[in-house]
């Protein structure tokens, strides 16, 4: 058994288990499932990275929040 934290997942396992397992195949077919992953791939880790850079949180968060 290997066991991983959090912290070194990160989001995109939680994202991808989101849109498979919420959402049925009468809602979103696989095409979409993977362009809204694609998305999400190309734009939240350089927002994590601008709020962090450039911008001051008032309760720190980590890349799953």
């Amino acid at each position: 058994m290997v066991y991983l934290t959090y912290e070194e997942l990160g989001w995109r396992p939680f994202v991808r288990t989101w849109l498979y397992t919420f959402f049925d195949d009468e809602i979103l077919s696989d095409n979409l499932r993977e362009f809204i992953y694609s998305n999400f791939d190309a734009t939240i880790d350089i927002g994590l990275e601008k709020i962090r850079d450039t911008l001051s949180e008032p309760v720190k968060t980590v890349d799953l929040q």
